[in-house]
């Protein structure tokens, strides 16, 4: 019984861990620098690669211009000042514990990344830039 718990907890710490690291962000620093040749890559490739764009213009002397926002946001907490008091008399046996939080602060943060592609009159990569904000 000990045994097959233990091989049940295994294969799921297993399972977990190959799920997170099987998934690739297509819009990592890297892979968008390994994608993104200017002059060679094909909006075919960025098309598989990206999937399709957010806002497809056309521009007045080139080809297309494609744009990809991602969002993402942020929230966390941080507590301070806890403390612990016990109320009553313990001379006659009863007390009443009471637990008080203070000096709460809550943050967040919203970040965006904004990828814009432009592609040539043969739909080959002919200029890109990157925005990145955090408010």
């Amino acid at each position: 019984m000990r045994i097959t718990f233990m091989l049940f907890l295994s294969l799921i710490f297993v399972s977990c861990a190959s799920s997170s690291s099987d998934k690739k962000n297509p819009f990592d620093p890297l892979t968008l620098e390994k994608l993104l040749v200017v002059g060679k890559t094909p909006q075919t490739q960025v098309l598989k690669e990206l999937g399709s764009p957010n806002i497809v213009s056309k521009s007045s002397r080139e080809g297309e211009v494609w744009t990809y926002t991602r969002m993402s946001y942020d929230s966390s907490e941080v507590y301070g000042d806890v403390g612990l008091s016990v109320i009553g008399a313990l001379a006659s046996g009863w007390f009443i514990p009471s637990a008080s939080v203070g000096g709460g602060n809550n943050s967040s943060s919203s970040n965006s990344m904004d990828l814009v592609l432009s592609f040539d009159l043969e739909n080959t990569l002919s200029d890109f830039s990157i925005l990145k904000t955090k408010y």
